[in-house]
């Protein structure tokens, strides 16, 4: 039931009532932190979520809290394909725009561009899709 509860705070975020989306998706963590443990990789995208409706909220120190864990545990684990950790980042620098923190953003694009040269071969068609993702977040 915790996919529910998130998934109805995504549908009150959407509709303006943060509140009530904040109380869904924080029960909704807290339901899957108790189950897969507070590293647990299902409980990511909820707290990515959740730190976005703070975000909208205006609730910018409650969203850094939950940022600054969340890079805490995006840490160095395998991921699928080579632009995956990349574009991981390149939302964390979006959302760090969205608070007006351009010196992170400046500084967590650098790092994810830096990833996806290392990753692609100059002239990749990949590489040229991610470069308009970084153009993007910025």
């Amino acid at each position: 039931l915790p996919a529910l509860g998130h998934l109805l705070g995504l549908i009150r975020a959407e509709s303006g009532r943060h509140g009530e989306a904040v109380a869904l998706i924080t029960e909704a963590a807290a339901a899957y932190e108790k189950a897969v443990g507070p590293d647990g990789e299902q409980l990511l995208p909820v707290l990515r979520d959740l730190m976005r409706v703070h975000a909208a909220r205006g609730d910018v120190l409650k969203a850094r809290e939950l940022i600054n864990r969340l890079i805490g545990q995006i840490g160095p684990p395998p991921l699928d394909g080579p632009l995956e950790r990349p574009m991981a980042l390149l939302e964390l620098a979006s959302t760090h725009r969205q608070l007006a923190d351009l010196k992170a953003t400046d500084s967590i694009s650098r790092e994810a561009l830096r990833l996806a040269e290392k990753a692609l071969p100059r002239g990749d068609v990949g590489l040229t899709g991610y470069l308009v993702e970084v153009g993007r977040s910025c």
